[in-house]
């Protein structure tokens, strides 16, 4: 299964999905359209991926600091 079958099958079992998009992508095309499209078709968030990323640094840096004296910083 490809990833365009795989996307309709989530949107058919209403999975919760979240489009991320990248950070050029309100340059390339209007922003507000396309997040109101991809809301359309299914996805219930759309957001940029440094979101993601940010979410991903709380995560490592908390598992970093499990059973450690001294805390990493970011």
């Amino acid at each position: 299964m490809n990833e365009v079958e795989q996307l309709v099958q989530l949107l058919k079992d209403k999975k919760h999905l979240v489009a991320m998009l990248a950070p050029s992508f309100p340059i390339m095309y209007d922003y507000p359209d396309i997040v109101k499209r991809l809301k359309q078709i299914g996805f219930q968030e759309v957001l940029e991926v440094a979101v993601g990323a940010e979410i991903t640094n709380v995560q490592m840096l908390m598992e970093l600091n499990k059973d450690k004296k001294k805390e990493v910083y970011y």
